[in-house]
């Protein structure tokens, strides 16, 4: 079995929520949290995606239904953001946004319900094999999808280990519409346009 672990993601996301929640809303969401912070997500090819909990149980987990793209929450970086990647985050128009590290502790986000969508846009660097091939198999055997911006695969061992480009992970209820809205966003920002589309 592949294994994820999502660790790094629960103090960030109940630090950042704690604020704006009344304090009883946010002890029951740091105790749910605590959980997913001694746990750890598994996957199998054809088999699902389960989390394993700190006593050993494995409770299965499924991406969220939410949808339209106006419902939808975002998780990204604080930083690993050009100004392009910026442009096209505050254009998109998502509920909220989420920020933590690693694409594990993203991808742990959305398989808890915290967020629905991950988006990885190359500028001076980009993401390796390593970072995406565990998230990929865990998401995607959870109900979600996870591909370029054009719908194409994340194909690995290819060589060249760098995933350049734009690459969208989510629950997949509006999966191709973020991607072609993504597409179409950047396109204007490379020309110049300031509009929303």
């Amino acid at each position: 079995m592949v294994s994820c672990k999502v660790r790094c993601a629960v103090c960030r996301i109940v630090n950042q929520r704690s604020a704006r929640v009344p304090n009883l809303v946010a002890t029951e969401a740091f105790l749910s949290k605590a959980r997913l912070f001694l746990s750890f997500f598994k996957s199998s090819k054809g088999q699902g995606t389960y989390l394993e909990t700190p006593d050993g149980k494995l409770e299965p987990r499924a991406v969220s239904n939410r949808q339209p793209i106006e419902a939808l929450y975002l998780v990204a970086s604080r930083t690993h953001r050009d100004e392009r990647f910026k442009q096209l985050l505050e254009r998109l128009p998502f509920k909220d946004r989420n920020y933590v590290g690693s694409v594990g502790c993203k991808i742990g986000t959305i398989l808890e319900h915290q967020s629905d969508v991950y988006i990885s846009l190359s500028g001076k660097s980009a993401a390796k094999d390593w970072d995406f091939a565990a998230p990929e198999l865990i998401l995607t055997e959870a109900g979600g999808k996870f591909t370029y911006f054009n719908g194409d695969a994340v194909k690995y061992n290819q060589g060249d280990v760098i995933k350049w480009g734009g690459i969208m992970a989510s629950n997949g209820h509006c999966h191709e519409s973020l991607c072609q809205l993504s597409t179409q966003i950047l396109e204007e920002i490379d020309r110049g346009g300031k509009g929303v589309i």
